[in-house]
């Protein structure tokens, strides 16, 4: 069942949990980000009913629908549809996936392009097999990311624990090795982290995961600890 749950003002999610396969359940969250004028921006959409669309409809108008990585986009055809006013983001790479699966791909614009003014993105480099952005709302002073991080608290499933326990994100704020195995250059990914950080942010919010919103900066410096350490060959050049 998804809710529709406040986490600050201008900050509100659709909540749900994802049967990756059997077993193996995550909480997926989609973000939604309260805009200047009235707009609404959600990310990552997850599907809803047409009670659940009145109550986001509620908290503003439906302007941006964002797929911020190749994996989260199963349901943005179905929001472009509900809100087709509003202006489709997708990441980087993902139109030519959605074309090769056969699936319809919505006028959009690819990411971290065409922003809201009130909404910084910012583009992690070095993982092309991921393509994800960040958005960073300066009013709420929130960070949002996607699978950049986890943060599984109470894990359901049979093999859940056991999966997360794996990647070594178990019940803490943690980057999986999974992703950190996708990286293709570090020095790149690096300079999107640092450019992150500096950031004046103080509520991290994942899709995967309990939010963040006490020492949410340092906690997620030390989460990211493997993308921000300077490669070796770099400090041994300096």
């Amino acid at each position: 069942m998804t809710e529709l749950v406040r986490i600050a003002d201008g900050v509100h999610a659709l909540e749900s949990s994802l049967r990756v396969f059997a077993g193996f359940h995550l909480p997926v969250r989609s973000t939604l980000l309260s805009l200047d004028g009235g707009g609404l921006m959600v990310i990552s959409p997850l599907r809803v009913d047409d009670a659940l669309a009145a109550r986001v409809d509620a908290l503003g108008r439906v302007t941006q629908l964002v797929s911020p990585n190749k994996f989260h986009h199963l349901f943005v055809g179905e929001a472009a549809a509900r809100w087709p006013a509003a202006q489709v983001h997708l990441a980087r790479g993902l139109p030519e996936k959605l074309g090769k699966l056969g699936r319809e791909v919505p006028p959009h614009s690819v990411l971290p392009a065409s922003m809201p003014a009130d909404v910084e993105a910012i583009a992690i480099e070095g993982v092309p097999l991921l393509g994800e952005t960040l958005f960073f709302h300066p009013s709420s002073r929130t960070l949002v990311v996607t699978d950049l991080v986890f943060h599984v608290l109470a894990p359901t499933g049979l093999l859940t624990g056991l999966i997360l326990r794996m990647v070594g994100a178990h019940r803490v704020l943690a980057q999986g090795l999974e992703l950190r195995l996708l990286v293709r250059d570090r020095e790149a990914a690096r300079r999107s982290l640092e450019r992150v950080m500096a950031l004046d942010f103080t509520r991290l919010v994942m899709a995967h995961g309990a939010v963040v919103d006490v020492d949410a900066k340092e906690r997620l410096r030390a989460a990211l600890r493997y993308m921000l350490a300077v490669p070796a060959a770099r400090q041994l050049r300096a």
